[in-house]
């Protein structure tokens, strides 16, 4: 499967002097790597990223899509902003597009997440495994089927 992070809307403001700054990250549930990660947008509370498709290395039936949005803050830690689970159920077989709260958001807050998975040919339970080559510096990563 790939994934796409289109936009957020009605996210808290964590900036004193502007809007929040925000980027998503994806990741599958209970593994440590991050998937993908969106380019921030600054002073904006309605990000629109339209990001990926991104593939799901490491994916299995079964895994959970998680997603956290941040606020970038230069010189601090970043501002935690939302967070929002996508249970493998929600987009196998068939895929998956919409909105989905994002959950810890603020108080009376009510964050969304407008994402896309994609399912490219019929899941039979497990991903190719793919392992990153880093072998060359500078250059373009190389994926090699494992």
């Amino acid at each position: 499967p790939e994934v796409l992070i289109i936009s957020a809307a009605g996210l808290r403001n964590a900036d004193w002097l502007d809007k929040s700054d925000p980027y998503c990250i994806c990741r599958i549930a209970g593994k440590a790597h991050v998937v993908t990660q969106t380019p921030v947008v600054k002073n904006s509370l309605e990000p629109v990223w339209q990001h990926g498709p991104a593939p799901l290395h490491g994916f299995a039936a079964g895994d959970s899509l998680e997603f956290e949005v941040w606020d970038k803050d230069y010189g601090k830690k970043d501002d935690f902003l939302g967070r929002a689970l996508l249970a493998s159920e929600k987009f196998i077989p068939d895929g998956f597009e919409g909105t989905v709260p994002l959950a810890e958001s603020g108080k009376g807050n009510a964050a969304t997440l407008t994402l896309k998975v994609i399912m490219a040919k019929p899941f039979g339970g497990q991903c190719e495994a793919a392992a990153f080559d880093s072998t060359s510096a500078g250059a373009p990563p190389v994926f090699v089927a494992g």
